[in-house]
């Protein structure tokens, strides 16, 4: 099975967690193979890059600091 870090509110956000400062697409090889099979509302990579972007298939690369300023802001969950 695929293996993703952190699944919230019954597959509605998928999460996992790099160490890298520079994202690539091997990166992103569980989340997109979990959108395979439960099509999550939100996939989200958490890691050391600067700045939050969005790939082409809709992953949010998030750096994990303002990750963690939206989460306690509760912004993660009401963009569902």
């Amino acid at each position: 099975g695929v293996e993703v870090d952190f699944i919230l509110e019954d597959m509605d956000v998928a999460i996992e967690v790099k160490s890298a400062d520079n994202i690539s697409s091997r990166h992103l090889k569980s989340l997109r193979e979990l959108n395979k099979d439960y099509k999550p509302r939100r996939r989200i990579l958490l890691c050391l890059e600067t700045r939050k972007r969005l790939t082409k298939d809709g992953i949010e690369i998030y750096p994990y600091k303002q990750f963690l300023d939206e989460l306690w802001d509760n912004q993660i969950m009401v963009k569902l």
